[in-house]
């Protein structure tokens, strides 16, 4: 596409004790996967519950990492 990179950066993502928007991502992928027939409701429903109940324990870990890319286009 006449594009060179120049860096890639990743950036770690945590989420612990207000995991609201991990949380967000998990049914947003889940629910994606059901409408792409790869997974069941049944399986989101469980996915969504243990979530949250780890949450209440206070034991939700989630975490995901971007990466950020700079490119340059190339001199014509």
């Amino acid at each position: 596409s006449g594009f060179s990179v120049q860096s890639v950066e990743p950036h770690g993502y945590v989420q612990t004790t207000c995991p609201n928007y991990l949380l967000t991502l998990l049914l947003r992928g889940t629910k994606a996967a059901v409408q792409a027939g790869e997974i069941g409701q049944e399986l989101v429903d469980s996915f969504d519950q243990e979530a949250r109940r780890r949450v209440a324990n206070a034991t939700f870990y989630g975490a995901i990492l971007f990466l950020s890319l700079t490119a340059r286009k190339a001199d014509e």
